[in-house]
């Protein structure tokens, strides 16, 4: 059978990517014999790219976005025709981005956005192949016009995969007429690298304290507009190096942790330039350490992950492997699905709404975390790991299942 799977970026340093796929695809392979191609919708990386599908055995293909200049060059007309021919020789294409219709943004982003987001399901419809998406989040979605589009789209749909109640809650306002289930990033069943590669790579850094904190800036949240009374922008910045600067001292080191990782330079799409940003403007440095190694796999990055005794990071899949890891963590946040995924594993916990939270109270609220750790139970997390990965593997039959009822 020929699936496509569609709508990550890049795969090179990219965690996130990794992580929904690498999981999905050995789940995938558990149930039926598949052939699979993977699209990347930036050709940055697409030679490392390449080379991360030859070790992982499928093909992958440069999926183009669509522009109003698109119809009016050549190369991009071919580039749109080779896309098409891709799509009438699939059985079956699955889109796995983590996250779609994101409404806040600014308008011509969200509409350029939701066109190329819908191309893929269209040509699916022309041609005849079954189309799904797998779990992720969704919105928040903004006006009449714009939920309406793709109220119109998601009814098309066998069922919709949500990822979290919250989220699932928000997506049922737009009264679709499918069935919708809520289920767990797949990203929670990949297993980390071995623990002793991770001891063995953190010492060769020279870290000596066996007290590691973790923090993960993220670009999306220094992209976002900010007041003096949010955490986002430049005050995402500084509230970075306030963390780092309250809590390294000789016993307790800090390490850096870039967790989606560009060219090393764009402050704008790559958080390890923005994380050597931070790190190059603290006034101390004495026990921080930055991990600015570009060659790290996210099952690796997750295994480093395990080794911290507390974490503060403002990235999704750093939090699932933190959560995976059970690691005592604050989530630093701009979406809802920060939420549902921390209510997976914690009855309390702390997330701070880069939107409505100042840098002060931010201090104060994380401090309070850290010093009273009655919120943070090991064992309870571990029992509902395995909970998690039951219903991903439920929502990974739900599709197949499909699949195969449809090939009868």
């Amino acid at each position: 059978m020929k699936i496509l799977l569609t709508d990550l970026a890049y795969f090179h340093h990219n965690y996130g990517a990794q992580g929904i796929l690498l999981p999905f695809i050995d789940k995938l392979k558990e149930r039926i014999e598949i052939e699979i191609t993977v699209t990347v919708s930036t050709s940055i990386f697409y030679q490392q790219d390449k080379q991360f599908a030859a070790d992982h055995d499928f093909k992958i293909i440069l999926m183009p976005r669509i522009t109003f200049l698109s119809f009016f060059k050549l190369r991009k007309l071919k580039e749109l025709r080779k896309y098409r021919q891709l799509i009438k020789i699939q059985d079956v294409i699955i889109d796995l981005s983590g996250i779609e219709f994101i409404g806040n943004l600014p308008a011509l982003i969200k509409w350029k956005n939701l066109i190329n987001t819908l191309h893929t399901q269209n040509l699916s419809k022309k041609f005849n192949k079954k189309y799904y998406k797998f779990t992720k989040s969704y919105g928040p979605f903004q006006n009449k016009i714009y939920s309406g589009v793709i109220k119109s789209n998601l009814n098309r749909l066998p069922f919709l995969l949500v990822r979290g109640d919250q989220n699932l809650s928000i997506v049922k306002q737009l009264k679709l007429n499918i069935p919708i289930y809520s289920f767990p990033d797949v990203s929670l069943a990949l297993e980390p690298s071995e623990t002793k590669w991770a001891n063995n790579y953190i010492t060769n850094l020279g870290i000596r304290t066996n007290d590691l904190i973790g923090i993960s800036p993220s670009v999306v949240i220094r992209n976002i507009a900010n007041t003096s009374n949010m955490t986002a922008g430049e005050n995402h910045v500084k509230l970075c190096k306030q963390i780092i600067l309250k809590y390294r001292n000789a016993q307790q080191s800090i390490l850096l942790i870039p967790h989606s990782i560009g060219n090393g330079k764009d402050l704008k799409t790559c958080d390890l330039a923005l994380t050597r940003k931070v790190f190059n403007e603290l006034s101390e440095k004495e026990n921080v350490f930055l991990l600015d190694d570009v060659n790290l796999t996210y099952k690796q990055t997750r295994a480093i992950i395990g080794q911290l005794s507390f974490y503060i990071t403002s990235r999704y899949h750093s939090l699932a492997s933190a959560l995976k890891m059970s690691i005592p963590t604050v989530s630093l946040s701009w979406h809802v699905k920060y939420e549902d995924i921390m209510k997976l594993y914690l009855d309390k916990f702390l997330i701070i709404d880069c939107r409505t939270t100042n840098i002060t109270e931010s201090m104060k609220l994380i401090e309070q975390y850290y010093e009273h750790r009655a919120w943070f139970n090991k064992e309870s997390m571990q029992k509902k790991q395995n909970e998690i990965e039951r219903e991903i593997e439920s929502s990974i039959d739900m599709i197949v299942n499909d699949i195969k009822k449809e090939l009868k």
